[in-house]
């Protein structure tokens, strides 16, 4: 998928939790303070966001797909150009978000090294979700 720029995981300060890039695209390594305190406005302004529905934003010629899943307290975002199909980036957040509860569901009592495992695990499950190889870097 080389519309998409970013994935990123955030929690509900902002903080990323996970960072995938596409390295297919030609772009700038992102400021991460700056794109975290833009995403955490983002997810400020829309306090009341539902569980399971994908919100979008437009932004020079840049869209950025968000859903939120509130008992984990995570914001999944996908930042992709404008020319893409946007029912094909929908599929992939909703998927990568079932991907990830599926991979940490009532896992948050675990050991350092056993959620280091887990979250491997759920790059290789992005990775391939993506279609690409090794074109993802965390």
């Amino acid at each position: 998928m080389e519309e998409v720029h970013w994935i990123y995981l955030v929690d509900y300060t902002g903080t990323p939790v996970e960072i995938f890039f596409n390295k297919k695209k030609e772009i700038a390594k992102p400021n991460y303070a700056v794109i975290s305190n833009f995403l955490f406005g983002i997810r400020e302004i829309n306090k009341n966001l539902e569980d399971n529905k994908i919100n979008k934003i437009e932004i020079n010629q840049n869209y950025f797909f968000y859903i939120e899943e509130k008992s984990k307290e995570l914001f999944f975002v996908i930042k992709s150009e404008k020319m893409t199909f946007i029912e094909k980036i929908l599929d992939l957040l909703f998927k990568i978000k079932e991907r990830f509860m599926k991979v940490f569901h009532m896992n948050e009592i675990l050991a350092h090294e056993k959620k280091l495992e887990l979250l491997d695990e759920f790059r290789n499950e992005v990775k391939e979700l993506m279609n690409i190889k090794n074109s993802i870097k965390k």
